[in-house]
């Protein structure tokens, strides 16, 4: 595993977005998964939750070809690693 992370790595910008081109969309799923509502403030309008948020997209930057890394189909790696979108919750 630790093979297949530095070459998965070892060039890898997370500041620069993965696209194969840069005027290519990276289209991000955004799953938002309520899990409890805490508190709700009708007064004030204030809802208060707990909930999940995920976010799937391709980065064609972190594929490899498994039969050349023992046969290791999955790795984990740090969020503080990779890209990743940026997302902004609003209340409208």
């Amino acid at each position: 595993m630790t093979r297949l992370y530095r070459h998965l790595l070892s060039d890898y910008e997370r500041e620069v977005r993965p696209a194969i081109r840069y005027d290519r969309t990276i289209n991000i799923t955004f799953v938002f998964s309520l899990k409890q509502i805490i508190d709700v403030d009708e007064r004030n309008q204030i809802l208060t939750t707990s909930a999940w948020v995920r976010q799937n997209w391709f980065d064609y930057k972190l594929v490899w070809d498994p039969r050349k890394f023992g046969n290791l189909r999955k790795i984990h790696i740090p969020h503080e690693k990779i890209w990743l979108p940026d997302v902004i919750l609003y209340n409208k």
